[in-house]
Formats: structure tokens, C-alpha cells, sequence
């Protein structure tokens, strides 16, 4: 009995320490995420996700879908910007802003996500600089991942509509020739 509690304890000692200490924050495709993200390393990937050590998100969908909005806000000192990546690539804002209050936001409309699972990823692209124009390494920002939606295919649904009509005009033809005799 002895013998099976050392090995029980051994292998939850080895168990626990084979867990990466960056993980992933996982959105929900049918409620979105909002929440903040830090860096403290100066330019490059972001350093952490609600002040965690998440660095990444990851999102599933089950078909081709499109995630309506993304946002990204810097929310401190001014002068910071951000590049969003999906799957490791670059993915170019369809919008940058800088605020009333200097204060950058990129926004990217109706991204397009292919079935499977996705990585979303953020870089620190630009940092806010003090009074005496040193840049500030670290800092933190707000960023907004929608809901996802599936695309409507428009043909199809135009071609499967009319398909059903010409069935009823059918079906009432065979019936009404029906009815005469």
C-alpha cells in the first residue's frame, strides 16, 4: 500500500509540472470576450491576458463563420498601438482611430474564420512615451472579440427558395387536375 501512495505521489508531482505556463484564454463563438491584456516587455507579443499568463486566444467554430467585430483600445497613456494576428498571420485593421484623448483603436469588421480552431493573437506595435520621451515598456488595453455568426449563403438560399415554389405550383397543378376528373 506503501509502494502505490509513493507512486501516486510521484506521478501527480511529475502530472503537475508538464502543464506550459502559457496557456490560452478559449472564446465562446456564441457570446464573444471582453476583458483586458498587458505587456511588460516593450514591443513584441502581449505578456498576458486579465493580468494572467495567458498570452493567446483560441476560438472554435463548427462551419465557416464570421466574427462581426474586433476591438482593440488602448486604455492608459496615450501613444501605444497594437497588430491583431490570426493563425500567425498578420491581419491589417479595416480601421485605426486615435481618440479625443490620443489613445489608439483598431477595429477590425467581419472576420473570416474557416471551420476548425483559430489562434488570435496581439503585438504591442508602438509604445507611449514619457515627458522626457522615454517610452514606457509595459501598459495595459481593453480588448473585444463579438460573437460569431454564420454566413448566409444568399444564392443558395434564393436558388433552394425558388425550387420550393415551383414544388407548390406543381403540387396545386396535380391537385387541381385531380379535382376536374
Amino acid at each position: 500500500m506503501k509502494k502505490i501512495s509513493i507512486i501516486l505521489c510521484q506521478i501527480v508531482f511529475l502530472l503537475g509540472f508538464t502543464v506550459s505556463a502559457n496557456s490560452t484564454v478559449i472564446i465562446d463563438p456564441l457570446v464573444g470576450w471582453t476583458g483586458s491584456f498587458d505587456w511588460d516587455d516593450g514591443l513584441g507579443q502581449i505578456d498576458g491576458i486579465e493580468f494572467g499568463s495567458d498570452i493567446d486566444w483560441n476560438i472554435t467554430v463548427g462551419s465557416d463563420s464570421v466574427m462581426t467585430l474586433v476591438t482593440v483600445a488602448d486604455q492608459f497613456v496615450p501613444g501605444d498601438e497594437f497588430a491583431l494576428y490570426l493563425d500567425g498571420f498578420e491581419v491589417p485593421w479595416t480601421s485605426t482611430t486615435t481618440l479625443g484623448t490620443g489613445h489608439f483603436q483598431g477595429q477590425y469588421d467581419n472576420l473570416f474564420l474557416s471551420s476548425g480552431t483559430h489562434t488570435l493573437t496581439l503585438f504591442v506595435t508602438a509604445l507611449a512615451m514619457d515627458t522626457g520621451g522615454v517610452p514606457f515598456l509595459g501598459g495595459a488595453a481593453e480588448a473585444s472579440f463579438s460573437a460569431v455568426s454564420n454566413p448566409v449563403p444568399e444564392p443558395g438560399t434564393v436558388l433552394l427558395m425558388g425550387i420550393g415554389l415551383l414544388g407548390l405550383v406543381g403540387y396545386n397543378r396535380r391537385r387541381g387536375a385531380h379535382r376536374k376528373e
